[in-house]
């Protein structure tokens, strides 16, 4: 009997991939929660919610390292661009986009890394 196993955790790089997947999902949720308290929810926000959790959606190796990527040159240049306006930034504005920067570009290396294993076969 086949069973559907979407949501456990077969090994530490299900758990490595959960924990990467969650933390873009967590970011676009709070995006979404500030710009619908602010009343400018979007089509856009939508749409970042989807693609933030199409990884846990397609749970393939090649588009976790694809996933992973991307969000790992973004947010390199995101945080190039706060180190260029470090000047004219007040120091919370600096320290939090240089945290969230640094540990969203740790969660794509993580993801990288996660999508590196291939999946475990499951003992019969």
């Amino acid at each position: 009997m086949q069973t559907n196993n979407i949501f456990s955790i077969a090994n530490q790089y299900d758990f490595t991939k959960l924990a990467s997947s969650a933390y873009f999902i967590m970011l676009a949720l709070a995006n979404a929660t500030g710009t619908l308290l602010n009343g400018r929810f979007a089509f856009f926000d939508f749409l970042l919610l989807i693609a933030v959790a199409m990884p846990l959606a397609i749970n393939r190796n090649w588009f976790y390292q694809f996933f992973g990527f991307t969000n790992v040159l973004l947010w390199l240049v995101v945080g190039f661009f706060i180190l260029l306006r470090m000047h004219a930034m007040n120091t919370v504005d600096f320290l939090v986009g240089s945290g969230l920067s640094l540990s969203a570009i740790a969660s794509g290396l993580l993801m990288i890394h996660s999508g590196m294993y291939p999946k475990p076969h499951p003992h019969r």
